[in-house]
């Protein structure tokens, strides 16, 4: 998980964990995660979730084991 999909930290995330993984960026402004979820999607990375706050109730809870 990454807060703040505006940037391009997420993508270099994604590059990290590899094509397997699921990758989740949270922002509690609907305007930078419209954005950043178009920007993602025109680079290639559709499997990137970006979203509001109810994408980041889905995380796991603080200090929880994340899936690799």
């Amino acid at each position: 998980m990454e807060i703040g999909p505006g940037g391009c930290n997420v993508a270099l995330i994604a590059e990290l964990f590899g094509d397997e993984d699921e990758i989740t960026t949270v922002d509690v402004d609907p305007d930078i995660t419209d954005r950043g979820r178009r920007y993602l999607t025109t680079a290639g990375y559709e499997r990137v979730q970006a979203g509001g706050m109810g994408v980041a109730e889905r995380a796991p809870p603080p200090g929880a084991a994340i899936p690799r």
